[in-house]
């Protein structure tokens, strides 16, 4: 009769496997696609959801006006060739995502926003020159926006 024990690769398997997808999470892995994104990937997230917006604050103002997207992905990074700065040391509520957050793949990074945005008032284009030093959004470890 064979004697029941303890079997450490049966114990500690799921254990490893687990603390692998903590790490891959806690690192910025995508699942999604299997990957890591690179820098390029990010922004043209960025680019997409940016894009999708309708309509533009100006400064403090509560005011709404009609966003001009741009028409291409080139477009876009020739107006903002650098849009978008990545794991930036910020403060308060630009400090990097908690620990947590980070380690169950919720929320990855922040990135700090540097963007022209294009509105349209009665038929005329207007450039946003109202700079937002907060314009900082979370993003995902797939690229998706955490908060806007």
């Amino acid at each position: 009769m064979r004697k029941i024990g303890f079997d450490p690769l049966l114990f500690f398997s799921p254990l490893i496997v687990l603390a692998l997808v903590l790490i891959l999470n806690l690192t910025g892995f995508c699942w999604q696609k299997f990957k890591y994104l690179s820098y390029q990937e990010k922004v043209e997230a960025i680019y997409t959801q940016i894009n999708k917006l309708d309509t533009v604050r100006i400064g403090d103002s509560d005011i709404r006006y009609k966003r001009i997207p741009y028409s291409s992905f080139e477009e876009f990074n020739r107006e903002n060739p650098n849009c978008c700065e990545t794991n930036f040391q910020g403060s308060g509520e630009q400090a990097l995502p908690n620990f947590f957050d980070s380690l169950t793949g919720f929320h990855f990074e922040r990135v700090r926003l540097s963007i022209k945005d294009y509105y349209e008032v009665n038929g005329v284009k207007y450039l946003n020159s109202s700079k937002n030093p907060d314009n900082v959004v979370g993003l995902k470890s797939c690229g998706k926006f955490y908060f806007w």
